[in-house]
């Protein structure tokens, strides 16, 4: 850009850094999506000749970060619908053993709507159930401590659960995939109901010496009351994507070694009830 004048301050936050601003307009308001180098974060307000006032929201677009989900971008498509797409950095460390032809990888595109209270309501895009193969289906499952093996196999799968809330506050359930056989790889996604959080454990989710194994740790939505809690959670090959009700969402890459790493059980340090849990086997989609 060669000829360009200042024409003002958009908006003005508290963080030092400020990359890849992006904006979508709600009529009036508008919401502005910025990396601040870690998670992703957003700010809504209304729009007008000044730039963006009366904030109204602020939050955690994803809890990924370096670690999963960065520098944010977005169009509005032809149906005008807002799509958020976000870059998902490596984290296979120096002295990966196995070549690679590719650095990074674009996560799953996300529908983005504005709601009343500022916030903002995120959700994958229905297109992405046409990827769906072969169902699994449960019903009124409870889980416990025991480890509940599903009996489903597979490192390209989607997953819903719906979850009877409220639940007992010290409850913790736990979902492991990337199961190996022999029980040394895992990667575990932890729901404390106590502490309100949602982790991505990836301590156990490769025994490559230098990859990133760091916990991604987010929080569950406590503005919306619900009578069930619905996760959506994607996985394929060397990605999770994890969406909790459509405001908290996780992202996280991870580098199973094991051929066998594959498999996929739940359990709860007490008895947590899964109204419904279906698992599909994802396929490969067409890129024209």
């Amino acid at each position: 850009m060669e000829n360009w004048r200042f024409g003002g301050i958009f908006h003005r936050g508290s963080e030092p850094i400020w990359e890849c601003p992006h904006l979508f307009r709600f009529g009036d308001r508008a919401v502005l999506f910025y990396s601040p180098s870690g998670p992703v974060q957003y700010v809504s307000g209304v729009l007008n000749e000044n730039g963006l006032s009366d904030v109204s929201c602020r939050g955690t677009v994803d809890y990924g970060g370096w670690e999963g989900y960065y520098a944010s971008t977005g169009f509005v498509d032809q149906e005008d619908r807002r799509i958020l797409l976000g870059w998902m950095p490596e984290g296979r460390g120096e002295g990966f053993p196995i070549p690679m032809d590719w650095s990074g990888a674009l996560a799953l595109p996300r529908l983005v709507d504005l709601k009343p209270n500022g916030a903002i309501a995120v959700s994958p895009i229905p297109e992405l159930e046409a990827l769906r193969g072969d169902r699994r289906r449960w019903e009124d499952l409870r889980v416990g401590p025991a480890p509940l093996h599903t009996g489903v196999y597979s490192s390209s799968f989607e997953c819903s659960i719906e979850i009877e809330w409220p639940i007992t506050e010290e409850n913790e359930l736990i979902i492991s995939m990337l199961v190996s056989d022999c029980g040394q790889e895992r990667t575990e996604l932890r729901l404390d109901f106590a502490a309100g959080t949602m982790v991505i454990d990836r301590s156990k989710s490769s025994l490559f010496p230098s990859v990133h194994k760091s916990s991604v740790i987010g929080k569950l939505s406590a503005n919306d009351p619900f009578e069930t809690l619905r996760l959506r959670i994607f996985v394929d090959q060397s990605v999770i994507e994890v969406f909790a009700g459509d405001q908290t969402c996780m992202t996280a890459r991870v580098y199973p070694s094991l051929k066998d790493s594959n498999g996929i059980e739940l359990r709860s340090s007490g008895e947590v009830l899964i109204k419904r849990m279906e698992i599909w086997e994802m396929k490969a989609a067409e890129i024209r």
